[in-house]
């Protein structure tokens, strides 16, 4: 992998956790679990309808170094937006982690 493609873009990993208050209330909020820079290997969307209303799913391929910090039911913040990690793919030879990734509707 050339790492020069790597330095374009910052991505943040993040996941919700649940905080008690002094008071006993619970909360969620949101931690971050480290930030790594990725190239965006591909994008791509598509709109189904769906009980008569047109919904958008966008997918991003990102790709980054390997770290065994990324879960899949965690988060990323790229550029503004937040998506859901969906997929984790290890490539072994290279050290690096191919993570897909599903827009959310904010």
């Amino acid at each position: 992998m050339r790492s020069g493609l790597l330095a374009r873009n910052r991505i943040k990993v993040w996941r919700w956790d649940e905080q008690q208050t002094p008071t006993g209330e619970v909360k969620r909020i949101k931690v971050e679990i480290c930030t790594a820079h990725a190239y965006l290997y591909k994008q791509s969307g598509k709109h189904y309808i769906a009980a008569k209303e047109l919904f958008d799913e966008a997918t991003e391929v990102f790709t980054t170094r390997y770290t065994d910090l990324i879960k899949t039911n965690y988060f990323i913040e790229y550029k503004g937006n937040n998506y859901q990690i969906t997929h984790i793919e290890e490539n072994i030879y290279d050290r690096t982690l191919n993570i897909t990734a599903k827009l959310l509707n904010d």
